[in-house]
C-alpha cells in the first residue's frame, strides 16, 4: 500500500495527540566506539563493557577537578567549565547538577551560583520552606530542574499528574500571569488542603514562577552527564587511545 506522510510542527503535534521524540546523534558516541576499538575490545562487547563500568571512580572525577577538560563532552565549552571549576566534583549526581546549572537561566539569575556557593561550603544549605527538603535536597536547595516544579506542585499542591505537565509547559513557555493563573489558584487550594499557611504557599508558587521558565529536564541532564563521566573514565584510565580516537 501507499505510505501516507505529514509533515507537523511541534504544536500541532501536541494538539494532535502525537508522540514527539527527539533524537540526538551524539558525535561522541562513535569517539566511545572508536576508543573500544583501539583499547581491543570486540564490537559485541562494546555495550557491556560501557554499561559495566562503575560511576563513582574518583580517577574519573579527578579529571575535571585537575581542570583537564578537553575532549570532556559539554564540560569543554566555556559556560560548564567555568562553573565546575567553582567547586570540587566528586559525584554523578554534581555532574548532573552542573550541567543543567550551566545554561543562561540559572547563570543569570543566580541560581548556579547559589548552588556552587553551597556546593562549596560557602553558604549553608537552606530551603524556602520546610516542605520544600525531599525535593530540593538532592540539589542542595536549589530549584534545579522542571521535574522538580512537578514534584512540589503535585505533592505539596495537590495538582493531579496533567495538570502539573501543564503548569511544567506553561513555566518553560512564559505563557504569563493569565495563563500561570488557574494553577496557582488550584495550588494553593491544595496547598491548604495539606495544611500549609497560604502566604507560605504563595511563596513556595513565586519561587517556582520565577525560576521555571529557566529549568533544564534533569532526565536530559542525566543523560548528558553519564556522556560526559564516560569521556572522564576513559581519559583516567586509557588517556593515549581516548585522545587518539577524539582526534579521528
Amino acid at each position: 500500500g501507499r505510505n501516507n506522510c505529514a509533515m507537523v510542527n511541534k504544536g500541532d503535534a501536541e494538539i494532535l495527540n502525537l508522540l514527539k521524540i527527539d533524537a540526538l546523534g551524539l558525535t561522541q558516541l562513535s569517539t566511545f566506539e572508536r576508543c573500544m576499538d583501539l583499547i581491543g575490545l570486540e564490537p559485541k562487547k562494546h555495550n557491556r563493557f560501557l554499561y559495566n563500568i562503575k560511576l563513582d571512580d574518583e580517577a574519573a572525577f579527578a579529571v575535571l577537578n585537575e581542570k583537564r577538560f578537553a575532549g570532556i563532552f559539554q564540560f569543554a565549552g566555556q559556560a560548564l567549565r567555568g562553573l565546575t571549576e567553582t567547586v570540587e566534583v566528586s559525584s554523578l549526581e554534581d555532574m548532573i547538577s552542573l550541567t543543567a546549572l550551566a545554561r543562561p537561566g540559572p547563570l543569570s539569575t543566580g541560581g548556579a551560583s547559589s548552588w556552587a556557593a553551597r556546593r562549596r561550603g560557602a553558604k549553608p544549605v537552606a530551603y524556602t520552606h520546610e516542605a520544600l527538603e525531599p525535593f530540593l535536597k538532592d540539589t542542595l536547595g536549589v530549584l534545579v530542574y522542571q521535574e522538580q516544579v512537578m514534584q512540589i506542585a503535585r505533592e505539596v499542591g495537590g495538582l493531579g499528574w496533567a495538570e502539573v505537565t501543564a503548569l511544567r509547559k506553561a513555566m518553560a513557555k512564559s505563557k504569563g500571569r493569565e495563563a500561570m493563573e488557574p494553577y496557582r489558584l488550584r495550588f494553593l487550594a491544595g496547598a491548604e488542603k495539606k495544611g500549609l499557611p497560604q502566604q507560605d504557599a504563595l511563596h513556595i508558587w513565586s519561587e517556582m514562577v520565577a525560576m521555571g521558565a529557566y529549568l533544564f529536564n534533569k532526565s536530559h541532564a542525566v543523560a548528558y552527564a553519564h556522556v560526559s563521566y564516560w569521556c572522564c573514565w576513559f581519559k583516567a584510565h586509557y588517556r593515549l587511545e581516548f585522545a587518539a580516537a577524539t582526534l579521528d
